[in-house]
């Protein structure tokens, strides 16, 4: 059985590099994107799939 879960994030300021190690929350966990660059206002959602329930 696979979970997914949404972490959606906003950001006040220019942030660079943004990512989430979505192998620290489980280790065989999937995200749909890692790494992105947001520009002031800018949001973004992190999907993540894995096998427990976070």
């Amino acid at each position: 059985m696979a979970f997914s879960r949404a972490f959606p994030s906003k950001v006040r300021g220019f942030l660079k590099y943004f990512c989430l190690m979505a192998d620290r929350l489980d280790s065989v966990a999937v995200a749909g994107s890692m790494l992105v660059t947001l520009m002031p206002g800018e949001s973004h959602v992190f999907h993540v799939t894995t096998k427990i329930n976070i």
